[in-house]
């Protein structure tokens, strides 16, 4: 079996990660505001359950898959504190877009989503972070429209 050494590997940009939240600007999170573990997405769910039948599975797609971005804030910055207050007020924001720091990767577009939840907030002196989680939904399957 050849092996192919000379395959470029591509590189990896933190300073291309941000979050975009069109109905709230003042939302929008750029890589001057976070923390060293910047934005990490999670999924929740499966593209397709395979459902059991007597000799095999039938696959059954699912349209969408619960997704989350895990936002590493600077509580030393007022955007953490910007977050509190629309928390306070309203914590369903709309559509959001998450660029990722791979050029070769497409940015991610949650739908209808909510400020979910924030991590337990040290005030030792020692933690910068105002990890908030922002929860929505992602399409997936869209062929099975079509059907």
């Amino acid at each position: 079996m050849p092996n192919n050494i000379a395959v470029p590997l591509g590189t990896l940009n933190r300073l291309r990660t941000y979050m975009f939240v069109p109905n709230f600007p003042a939302l929008t999170v750029t890589p001057s505001f976070m923390g060293r573990r910047s934005i990490r997405l999670s999924r929740d769910g499966r593209f397709v359950e395979n459902l059991d039948a007597l000799t095999g599975l039938v696959p059954s797609g699912e349209p969408y898959q619960k997704m989350g971005a895990h936002i590493n804030l600077l509580k030393s910055q007022g955007l953490a504190n910007t977050y509190e207050q629309q928390i306070l007020d309203n914590a369903q924001i709309g559509d959001v877009t998450v660029r990722t720091d791979a050029a070769t990767l497409q940015s991610f577009v949650i739908l209808n989503a909510s400020i979910v939840s924030v991590d337990e907030l040290s005030f030792a002196g020692d933690d910068p972070s105002y990890m908030v989680v922002v929860e929505g939904y992602y399409p997936v399957n869209s062929a099975l429209y079509n059907s």
